[in-house]
């Protein structure tokens, strides 16, 4: 699950690391909110309920997703989270390449981000490697587990995308990716440093409507009438705009 921490990292790859930077940095991604503001949105038959997530936050911001989710299970509601993931029965060969040319698109490499288990090291102090003051005074920690947020890993669907999903998209609409001799040299789970071929707009193009896409059909193919969105603040407006599509009478309720 995440909230989009692509647009931060995407933002600190063409910044100094300076402590300043930092703080501006987090805020802008809601590093440091307390609670989680929800949004609910309905066309009437269905009703969807909003819950904005962080990669990074403080340890209330997490308490009160918690608490939101379980009142929401209590009433009744299915929880749509997110979480991209590797693809499936496919040859190793397929998915190292897979791999690669996520890792061109996001400029994150996925088996270092998933051995970590995220971008905050509680035990020195650093984020994405870097010192930072702001750990341990703001209270900031990686986002927890799916469970450890009280969602239903059997009951609650995980409305997300494959790695071949995103790139077959960006592939479609910008041309075959392909991979330089810095990519293939690099090996998956050491630090990205080979230079960008991919533009930040069409990395955050791809990486934020491509998955609402597939959330947007999802939830108009859902038969249960009360939902839970539990994915990154960014996807709401497009999210919103995906059903109006679909059907004009989705609105905001607040």
């Amino acid at each position: 699950m995440k909230k989009n921490l692509f647009l931060f990292l995407m933002l600190s790859q063409s910044c100094f690391f300076s402590s300043c930077i930092q703080k501006m940095l987090l805020k802008k991604v809601g590093a440091f909110d307390e609670n989680a503001i929800t949004r609910e949105i309905s066309n009437g038959d269905k009703t969807i309920v909003f819950i904005p997530m962080h990669h990074v936050g403080k340890q209330s911001f997490y308490a009160d997703v918690k608490r939101k989710i379980d009142s929401l299970h209590n009433n009744g509601y299915v929880v749509y989270y997110e979480g991209t993931k590797p693809d499936m029965n496919v040859d190793s060969l397929t998915a190292d390449t897979l791999k690669r040319k996520l890792r061109m698109i996001t400029g994150i490499d996925p088996v270092l981000a998933n051995k970590y288990g995220g971008y905050v090291d509680t035990v020195t102090s650093t984020f994405m490697g870097s010192k930072s003051k702001y750990i341990k005074s703001e209270n900031l920690r990686n986002q927890p587990s799916a469970p450890a947020l009280g969602i239903h890993m059997v009951k609650d669907v995980r409305a997300d995308v494959f790695f071949s999903d995103i790139i077959n998209a960006y592939e479609l609409k910008y041309g075959k990716l392909q991979l330089t001799e810095c990519d293939l040299q690099t090996p998956l789970g050491q630090k990205y440093r080979c230079k960008k071929t991919v533009k930040r707009k069409e990395k955050l193009d791809i990486l934020l409507n491509s998955r609402n896409e597939f959330l947007s059909n999802a939830i108009d193919k859902e038969e249960r009438k009360n939902i839970a969105v539990v994915f990154g603040a960014k996807h709401f407006k497009g999210l919103l705009k995906m059903l109006q599509e679909k059907d004009p009478a989705w609105k905001k309720v607040h």
